[in-house]
């Protein structure tokens, strides 16, 4: 995946648009209650935040897929994502 560090749009390595990375809460990972599921859950909004490190493209497209809105945690530390400047072409 790669995740453009000027808007945080999050893409596929082929470059296709997967969604803008946005938490209005500003909450950080550490703040976070970890889930049975390995995901951790917001304690204000209740949703699962998904750690992306260990995803492929094909299992975020399809978590997206499955639900468009979900929350995400991507790191430009993680080894599956590379931080560019401007949209992939």
């Amino acid at each position: 995946m790669k995740i453009d560090a000027t808007d945080l749009s999050l893409y596929t390595d082929t470059g296709k648009f997967l969604k803008k990375l946005n938490c209005p809460l500003g909450k950080r990972w550490e703040e976070l209650k970890p889930s049975e599921t390995g995901s951790r859950v917001c304690d204000t909004c209740y949703r699962q935040v998904h750690d992306t490190a260990g995803m492929s493209d094909e299992e975020l497209v399809g978590l997206l897929k499955d639900d468009p809105g979900a929350c995400l945690k991507v790191s430009s530390a993680q080894g599956n994502c590379e931080v560019i400047r401007s949209r992939p072409h």
